[in-house]
């Protein structure tokens, strides 16, 4: 035998006794003179690695297991390490998997131990490939897995406390035939969950498991076909000269979760994946189905009115604000497809109070400070353009002159908020009431220069000077410019916020920050696609449609090897070869949970009975900067107390529970294979088919429960935490927080 064969051998022994946590400190140091030795040792390594750590949080238990020194080694910049640095992270890594731990820990803690060793020596050994220059189709790989999303919003773009996210995220999913009986539609609509319904009305959810039904889109996607192409040739030109080929169609497991997260802001059911696998019609024609059907849903609806509530006033739960009246206005708005420019004038020239007229609360919760907030938020937010640092000199990068912020701020010079406390006689309880208030006002603004010369300004907007007159509404004469259709801001601002949403990148960085100073990566795609949406009405839903039914958003979010150079984490302007993955909001989570382990057979979801639940959630994540602008900082994002509140939440126990009426003791009852119910549970939680890889894992976790307890009601007790295990593994995993 040779003694490359002879140390496979050894490396594999030692693998699976550090998997079992029975390393001696002799075979640490055998184990990691073997890996670092010579480049296909690693290799190995990682791959073993990859099986086993792959689906689960990377430093969560890193982060309670191991020192404060090794915590500052694994977050160091892995791109500035030497080949000898990196070793050392790998050497810290193996000596670790030999930390001892209690008796009584559970399974699935010890998974996740070998996880985070996992998470970090395949970092370490992917930039220790690179650096050796080793077989090229090899690194690319590596280099997909460890793709780094990022939120649009300027969030974090790594998770867990500075390590880059690890998962299935960057990689094409691929759909295997098991060895064991398929589960057609027929024989699991019953475990469909029913998407949302309207938080005010509980409407039932029309995504019930039912066949999608595509004959009617003919005509409504006819229409839409020349700008979708337009969008594609546009991406393709981009794209021409550069040597950069786009990724392949993503597949339909990958897709159907990035659209229903995209557009609804939950994962679909497992029902529904299974049932979309299965629809034997051309991928067009069902996908068109798809969009079509989400765009009607009403967790559409709950999505979106979720989406500006947060824009427009935040996150927290100030009792200065009131959220359900501007929830209420936004909800009815998007339940109608309301023209977003009307929405828009409602918002800007809104009077009277909150509880009559919920488009009051945007500027009821940021006029304080003089209006300075809600100058600079109208601005950012409806017009993609960042004034706030023109209130004291003009702005260093744009055309924005100071006085051009002071006569922006002079059109809310006539507003005030007027505030009442009032006794429900009901209920005793004692409101809070804000009203809007238009006063009779002809003054203009005064403001200070940097020279210490003070000036007025009058109520100007795009150059356009208004009735100085005390009679004249100076909000309703600006939400009338804002909104006039010869002047395309408006439409720009929506439509790369909305692109910067499904693509996970605007047309520009910061997507609020638009001007000649900010050139947009695609000008005239741009260009075209706002004058468009300004034609269809200023149709919300059309412009979504465009989106969703290009191929550019089609495409996988996966490398390929022309396209690494299209990553904008990089400080890279984005070229859209490929779809860049994204983190889930804090809510996306939450209702992504609610769907994955409600109970499959109870067809409805009652998401205004979890509304409150919800908000409550949120608020540990959110805190107010107390800033001029009412800013908020969210930290839910990059941090490793994100995974540890998600693997020991009370809602991550509550999921796992077997009592009756649970998901598991529902999915328990049903008569069907132990293959069938790992099948299930990773559709619930990652929509797609489970790996022949993950499956052989499974079932070895679940023989060994099962072998190791008694006859009887100890043995089914031990399947049934072995599916707690596995279940808790995909919940817990990158690849459930990533839309791909």
């Amino acid at each position: 035998m040779t003694e490359f064969n002879e140390n496979n051998q050894e490396l594999d022994v030692l693998l699976e006794a550090m998997c079992e946590n029975n390393l001696t400190s002799a075979q640490v140091a055998r184990l990691e003179q073997l890996v670092l030795g010579e480049p296909a040792m690693m290799r190995r390594y990682l791959e073993y690695i990859d099986l086993h750590g792959s689906l689960l949080w990377d430093v969560g238990v890193v982060a309670s297991q191991y020192t404060d020194s090794f915590m500052e080694s694994i977050s160091d910049e892995y791109e500035s390490m030497s080949s000898e640095e990196t070793k050392k992270v790998c050497s810290a890594t193996v000596s670790a998997s030999a930390t001892p731990h209690a008796a009584n820990r559970r399974s699935r803690h010890r998974l996740v131990i070998n996880a985070g060793i996992a998470a970090v020596c395949m970092i370490g050994g992917a930039f220790l490939l690179f650096n050796r220059n080793t077989d090229r189709e090899s690194a690319l790989e590596m280099a997909n897995r460890t793709a780094i999303p990022s939120q649009g919003n300027g969030a974090s773009s790594e998770l867990n406390g500075g390590l880059p996210v690890r998962g299935n995220t960057s990689r094409k999913l691929q759909r295997i035939e098991l060895d064991h009986p398929k589960v057609d539609s027929a024989s699991t609509s019953d475990l469909a969950v029913n998407s949302s319904g309207d938080s005010d009305d509980n409407v039932a959810s029309s995504i019930d498991g039912s066949s999608f039904d595509g004959s009617a889109l003919a005509s409504r996607f006819g229409a839409s076909d020349q700008m979708v192409a337009f969008i594609d040739d546009q991406i393709a030109s981009g794209l021409e000269g550069s040597g950069v080929r786009p990724s392949e169609i993503a597949d339909d497991s990958e897709w159907l979760r990035r659209v229903y997260l995209d557009i609804v802001g939950h994962i679909p059911s497992s029902g529904l994946v299974l049932e979309f696998l299965n629809d034997p019609r051309l991928q067009r024609e069902k996908r068109e189905a798809v969009v079509e059907r989400l765009l009607d849903d009403p967790a559409f609806v709950r999505n979106w009115t979720t989406i500006w509530t947060n824009l427009l006033i935040g996150r927290s739960l100030s009792p200065d604000v009131d959220r359900p009246a501007l929830q209420k206005f936004l909800r009815d708005s998007f339940a109608h497809n309301r023209p977003w420019n009307e929405v828009v004038y409602d918002i800007v020239a809104a009077e009277g109070s909150t509880r009559e007229n919920g488009a009051a609360a945007f500027l009821v919760a940021h006029m304080n400070n003089q209006a300075v907030p809600a100058t600079a938020i109208t601005a950012r937010i409806f017009l993609g353009t960042q004034v706030q640092c023109t209130q004291c000199h003009d702005h260093p990068f744009n055309d924005w002159k100071q006085d051009q912020f002071w006569e922006l701020k002079s059109f809310f010079k006539q507003t005030t908020v007027v505030r009442k406390e009032l006794v429900n006689p009901q209920t005793g309880e004692t409101e809070r009431i804000a009203r809007l208030q238009v006063n009779p006002v002809g003054d203009p603004e005064f403001y200070e220069n940097r020279r210490g010369l003070m000036k007025v300004a009058y109520p100007v907007f795009d150059g356009v000077n208004v009735d100085r007159s005390e009679a004249v509404n100076r909000r309703q004469e600006l939400a009338k410019l804002m909104t006039d259709g010869s002047r395309p801001q408006l439409a720009m601002s929506l439509v790369n916020r909305m692109w910067q949403h499904f693509f996970g990148k605007g047309f520009t960085s910061p997507v609020d920050d638009m001007g000649p100073h900010n050139t947009p990566t695609h000008p005239e795609l741009l260009e075209r696609l706002s004058q468009e949406f300004v034609n269809s009405g200023y149709d919300m839903k059309k412009l979504i449609r465009w989106i969703c039914l290009s191929e550019a958003y089609q495409r996988s979010s996966q490398f390929n090897d022309t396209n690494l150079s299209d990553n904008p984490e990089a400080g890279l302007p984005p070229m859209f070869s490929r779809v860049y993955p994204k983190s889930m909001t804090a809510e996306q989570l939450y209702d992504s949970l609610v769907v994955a382990t409600r109970p499959q057979n109870q067809k409805r979801i009652s998401w205004a009975a979890d509304e409150p639940l919800r908000d409550q959630w949120m608020q540990q994540f959110v805190t107010n900067m107390n800033t001029d602008e009412n800013n908020e900082m969210s930290n839910f994002e990059g941090t490793v107390s994100l995974a540890l509140l998600m693997m020991n939440s009370e809602m991550i126990s509550k999921s796992l529970s077997l009592d009756r009426g649970s998901y598991l003791s529902e999915l328990l009852k049903k008569r069907m294979t132990e293959q069938e119910r790992l099948r299930l549970l990773c559709v619930s939680a990652l929509s797609r088919e489970p790996t022949q890889k993950e499956m052989e894992l499974w079932r070895k976790i679940i023989v060994d429960r099962v072998a190791d307890s008694q006859v009887g009601d100890d043995r089914q007790l031990a399947m049934a935490q072995g599916l707690q295990d596995v279940f808790w593994a995909y919940l817990n995993s990158n690849e459930f927080v990533i839309i791909p």
